[in-house]
């Protein structure tokens, strides 16, 4: 049986997750048009579904335990959670309960157990999902929003502002998935522009136009797409990168490295200057006078409880303007969480307002690890949290132990790039590790951080 498991891994498996990966972007425009249609049951959910438990099903059967212990025990005791919250959830309110928590319950815990899986295939069989499977990905997803965006068919990405998300249904969604995508794009993509360039004339010019292309694109989608999580991230990853190459310039004194600095900076600016004219702009302008007619210029009563004086001040209403009023979504949540049981407080309050609480908590709260705590309690907040504690600080150990090596290494700092703003945006912002759609890329970049951490290991040894 682990020789035919063995042969099947070997095989089967990468190209199994070449094509999936791959299949994101179409899985996500098929999802789109069936919630815009009013369906309910969508192909993301059924797939995204099927997918769980087969990540489920190959750390507890599919690989050795006494090599992947960690993936093995830490699936088994989170699916035994997992069916201990939904016995609470029939307790409190009955089916109707189950069936109301059940859907985002698969949401969330999607990420835990496809990153054990990922790291259980990776130990096992050194089998991961390539950085040129992440730049054709990205590059399928922004393409569909060019497109989208020169036909006219494209979805404005918010009903009250500017900006398209071509033909997926969650701006915020996609704008993070390009957001994590696009440093390797960009890495790539400058990587090429200056190789062989006194080679082959067609293979010069072949990278060229893959290089416009990659470019091209990302600059288009960093500022139409009209969200701030993706302008920020490419920007930012811009502005990384011209720094690491200007220091590798000084170390290696080579100029391809200050050619590519001097196209990153360049690229930087024409992003920053297009935001002047890009729907961003617009919806940042009108946010500003929405906050300051509404909140600042309207002075409230004077407030008698502790949160209504949290809420009157400046530094609240500037946080939560900032955060697109996160804050005031996630507040009945609290309170419901504050007055609920010692069940409650361990295993969480759930999705679905029950008993005799009088807030409505059925709102999501865009600010991932809270919502986490406040939904899953905590100890389903330790259970989730762990195995990314646990990887994550391998990875960053081993970039400081072997500071040079990874430092110097592109791949390395990109992955840790992509990893700390995932992460980053799914504290303040959400949409991360609670999106089957996004999370995949934080497990995949994971995974990449880990094996490149363990090149760096290797002259050490």
């Amino acid at each position: 049986m682990d020789h035919v498991l063995k042969n099947l891994s070997k095989n089967k498996l990468p190209i199994a997750l070449l094509v999936f990966v791959l299949c994101q972007p179409f899985i996500d425009i098929i999802t789109s048009f069936q919630v815009e249609n009013g369906q309910s049951l969508t192909a993301g959910t059924i797939i995204r579904s099927l997918f769980m438990v087969l990540c489920f099903g190959y750390t507890t059967l599919g690989v050795k335990k006494h090599k992947n212990k960690i993936s093995f025990f830490g699936s088994i005791i989170i699916a035994a959670y997992c069916v201990i919250f939904l016995a609470l959830c029939y307790f409190r309110g009955g089916f109707p309960c189950v069936f109301g928590n059940v859907r985002e319950m698969v949401k969330v815990f999607y990420f835990p157990f496809l990153l054990l899986a990922a790291f259980a295939l990776y130990q096992s069989h050194k089998i991961l999902v390539g950085k040129k499977v992440l730049i054709y990905t990205g590059i399928l997803y922004m393409s569909s929003i060019f497109i989208a965006y020169i036909t006219g068919t494209g979805l404005d990405s918010y009903g009250y502002g500017a900006g398209n998300k071509g033909w997926f249904y969650a701006a915020n969604e996609i704008g993070i998935i390009i957001g994590m995508l696009t440093p390797a794009i960009i890495c790539y993509c400058t990587e090429i522009l200056f190789k062989n360039l006194k080679g082959n004339i067609k293979l010069r010019l072949a990278n060229v136009l893959i290089s416009i292309i990659g470019l091209g694109l990302t600059i288009f989608c960093s500022i139409s797409i009209g969200t701030k999580v993706v302008f920020f991230s490419i920007l930012g990853y811009f502005l990384c990168f011209t720094i690491w190459q200007f220091i590798s310039c000084i170390r290696e004194k080579k100029a391809s490295y200050l050619a590519k600095a001097l196209v990153a900076l360049l690229l930087s600016g024409v992003i920053v200057g297009l935001y002047f004219i890009s729907p961003l702009q617009q919806n940042v302008t009108d946010s500003i006078e929405i906050h300051y007619s509404d909140d600042v210029v309207e002075k409230p009563e004077k407030p008698n409880s502790i949160i209504e004086k949290e809420e009157a001040s400046s530094t609240y209403q500037f946080a939560n303007w900032i955060l697109s009023d996160r804050l005031t979504i996630v507040e009945p949540v609290i309170q419901t969480f504050d007055q609920g049981d010692i069940t409650a407080k361990l295993f969480g309050i759930g999705y679905e307002k029950y008993g005799s609480f009088e807030n409505t908590m059925e709102k999501s709260v865009e600010m991932d690890f809270i919502s986490l705590f406040l939904r899953h309690g905590i100890i389903g907040f330790l259970l989730y949290a762990w195995p990314v504690v646990y990887y994550l600080f391998i990875v960053l150990k081993r970039f400081f132990q072997n500071f040079k090596c990874a430092f110097f290494s592109i791949e390395y700092c990109t992955y840790l790039y992509s990893i700390i703003l995932g992460l980053g945006i799914s504290f303040l912002a959400g949409h991360v590790i609670s999106a089957p759609a996004v999370s995949i890329y934080l497990v995949l970049y994971l995974v990449l951080a880990y094996d490149e951490s363990s090149q760096c290991l290797k002259p050490a040894q």
